[in-house]
């Protein structure tokens, strides 16, 4: 019962249940369902597999995912991931294929270097001693607690790998509704290999990881880097999610309570912006159904009322669904909320 439970708060808005039976995800990709529409997700740095999407979205679309290590690509195919391995079941795509390359700037082949913690493992070389040497980070598993980030990114091995760009790899007029990055700082390479997707606005929402300071040999980007370069083209950056571990500067450990640590990495949010950049009715509708996904409910309400695909009846069922379902999301803000609340009812 409590797993129903917590699933059910943990749900993404696209499954939100709305009056009259069905839900917001039924409702909004009701157009595109209609127009023979299949939806498209691209996956940079896929080991792991794709869990970033409800199942209901999944079926609507095609995955495409890039990893380059052999031993994860293995086990991509056949099922067997360090997360598959943990119990968890990725979403079922309408349809997946899995390339054993590296998205890049430009095609060629490069040096991947294998890490000593595997999701360390770049295309970017050898992380700086005198920088990673002093980099703690905090909330890693008990094994790592206490291990500088330069033992986590010892390199034990180098593997050959074929580098592609997006712009060749993804068929012409192919609309990609979600691109997620995390290929340890050749973000804004792989975004340069797309510039032509994303200068022809093909390119929906983008979830992109980014790090705060630079730590490998030679050029490393930051995220300023892939803002400008997002902002030249149209993109609007829209939020950060910031689940990545924080870090002290050596290893003297006090309380976290005690102590304000440094922002190692995050990730960050990218909407094509339809303020900047003219969509039509369908792409103002794709734009939607993600922005749902990710829980941008005002964003996606504002979008359906321009396209005139959704009836205006419907969109009010969206949103009084959005308004009373609880989540994760609203149990935390009223918990957040409960301090100043009481001192406000006592003074």
């Amino acid at each position: 019962m409590l797993k129903n439970l917590l699933h059910k708060l943990r749900r993404s808005p696209f499954d939100f249940p709305v009056s009259g039976g069905g839900t917001i995800g039924d409702i909004v990709c009701a157009p595109l369902d209609r127009a023979g529409l299949e939806l498209a997700v691209i996956d940079l740095g896929a080991r792991n597999g794709m869990y970033h999407v409800p199942a209901s979205y999944a079926q609507r679309t095609k995955l495409i995912g890039f990893e380059p290590n052999p031993k994860e690509h293995e086990k991509l195919t056949s099922g067997t991931t360090d997360m598959n391995k943990t119990g968890a079941v990725a979403p079922a795509f309408r349809r997946t294929e899995y390339h054993p390359f590296a998205a890049w700037r430009t095609r060629e082949r490069r040096q991947l270097y294998i890490t000593s913690v595997t999701g360390g493992s770049t295309l970017m070389g050898e992380s700086v001693p005198a920088i990673t040497e002093r980099m703690y980070l905090d909330r890693s598993s008990r094994k790592q607690r206490g291990v500088s980030y330069a033992q986590m990114t010892k390199v034990v091995a180098t593997e050959s790998v074929e580098c592609v760009t997006l712009d060749e790899a993804i068929a012409d007029g192919t609309v990609v509704d979600f691109l997620k990055m995390d290929v340890e700082g050749a973000e804004l390479a792989c975004l340069q290999g797309a510039a032509k997707l994303l200068e022809s606005h093909r390119v929906l929402l983008i979830y992109t990881e980014f790090v705060a300071l630079p730590y490998y040999h030679g050029v490393h980007d930051v995220l300023g880097a892939q803002h400008l370069f997002l902002n030249d083209r149209g993109y609007r950056l829209i939020d950060f999610e910031f689940r990545h571990p924080t870090y002290r500067r050596g290893p003297r450990d006090l309380p976290e309570s005690a102590d304000r640590r440094m922002l190692h990495a995050g990730d960050a949010i990218f909407v094509l912006d339809p303020d900047r950049v003219a969509l039509d009715p369908l792409m103002k509708q794709r734009l939607a159904a993600i922005l749902f996904v990710f829980g941008f409910s005002s964003y996606a309400l504002s979008l359906l009322d321009e396209t005139g695909l959704t009836p205006k009846a419907d969109i009010e069922r969206i949103e009084s669904s959005v308004r009373r379902t609880m989540t994760t999301r609203r149990l935390a803000l009223m918990w957040k909320q409960l301090p100043a609340k009481v001192m406000n009812a006592f003074s």
